[in-house]
């Protein structure tokens, strides 16, 4: 299964750009605000364009998520998006890649999580209600970046999330200016969970953040 995913990652065009400003920079205006069909859109988000291109807004104090209407997830999926992470003066922040059933419950996330703008670390959690040890609030952790990765606040980094049909591993690739910065399976989620999924999105907890793209990959 592990050269599955590895060849799932190579197929895929799609990239995740994630870029930090410097600290003194705010969230921008951004120009006409458009109606969408496509997302439904949480409280603090909203759709717009600025020079000819379409992006997502979402300025968040707490945890806020918004659904992909449109695009859904197959057996075997790779999503990506880009965004761009604007300091808003918090020590830590996070954007996320979530994952749901068909009602767009939340089941799964991937979240890059920031510290300063020169430190990140990924992780992944899966929502269970199994009272164990590990979970809070229903939650539970399957991997966690056990180093946190310094990069270059000015340049964009590149996230992809990649699954594999009949596997109950993640492949996570994180990278910057050509150069892998983190490559690496998860540990194990839950099989029957993993296969309930077939929605899509984008959260974000105390961020403010700006998404230009956001593609799924469906593998045969």
């Amino acid at each position: 299964m592990l050269l599955i995913l590895a060849g799932l990652l190579l197929a895929a065009a799609a990239a995740a750009v994630i870029v930090l400003r410097p600290r003194s920079e705010q969230l921008p205006e951004l120009g006409q605000t458009l109606e969408v069909s496509d997302w439904a859109l949480d409280e603090g988000w909203r759709a717009a364009e600025e020079n000819g291109t379409r992006l997502l807004a979402v300025q968040s104090d707490g945890v806020t998520t918004s659904w992909n209407t449109q695009l859904r997830l197959s057996e075997s999926w790779q999503v990506d998006a880009v965004l761009r992470l604007y300091d808003s003066g918090r020590e830590h922040g996070c954007t996320r890649m979530v994952f749901g059933d068909e009602f767009y419950n939340v089941c799964m996330c991937v979240t890059v999580e920031y510290s300063g703008t020169e430190y990140v670390r990924i992780t992944a959690d899966e929502l269970l209600n199994r009272g164990t040890k590990s979970e809070t609030n229903g939650w539970s952790n399957f991997y966690t970046d056990e180093h946190w990765t310094r990069i270059d606040p000015k340049q964009p980094l590149r996230l992809s999330v990649t699954h594999a049909a009949e596997d109950n591993l993640l492949m996570l690739t994180l990278s910057q200016n050509g150069s892998t910065l983190v490559q690496t399976f998860t540990g194990e989620a839950h099989q029957e969970l993993l296969q309930t999924l077939r929605t899509a999105g984008l959260g974000a907890c105390d961020a403010d953040a700006v998404f230009t793209e956001f593609t799924v990959e469906r593998f045969a």
